[in-house]
């Protein structure tokens, strides 16, 4: 998926799936990674629509083991930024790959956004669509 494609909270999102699949010491960035990460973009479409379907965010979020990333990235300014060019998160850092499983979470979501308008961009509600719709432990 290219990088421009996605809206700014979307490539937040993905960057913050690769902190965490590396935090946990993973070599490949899975769908799970990218729920957790969702639910850490507070101000999202993602999350909205989380919240608006009964997700309580704080239960989502213990179920990832995300408690001590969530305060982490609130306390000390830990939050990985996307490079130019790159989803590393951290300068001179090769980019995790990508697991087939959230390849074709990616996948599905670029269908979902470019479904009715061929120009739009990638959203986190499209991550989350892609999400559900994969038969992945993330979409459970």
């Amino acid at each position: 998926m290219m990088l421009e494609s996605l809206t700014a909270g979307a490539e937040r999102a993905l960057t913050r799936a690769e902190w965490l699949a590396r935090r946990r010491g993973a070599a490949l960035v899975e769908p799970l990674d990218l729920l957790a990460a969702l639910t850490l973009e507070a101000e999202s479409r993602a999350v909205e629509l989380l919240i608006e379907f009964g997700a309580e965010l704080s239960r989502l979020q213990e179920a990832l083991g995300l408690v001590d990333e969530a305060s982490l990235l609130e306390s000390d300014g830990a939050d990985p930024e996307p490079d130019e060019g790159s989803l590393a998160g951290a300068a001179g850092m090769e980019p995790l790959p990508r697991s087939s499983a959230l390849r074709l979470v990616l996948s599905e979501a670029m269908m979902q956004a470019r479904g009715l308008d061929r120009t739009r961009d990638v959203g986190t509600e499209h991550l989350l669509t892609g999400l559900v719709s994969a038969s992945e432990p993330a979409a459970e």
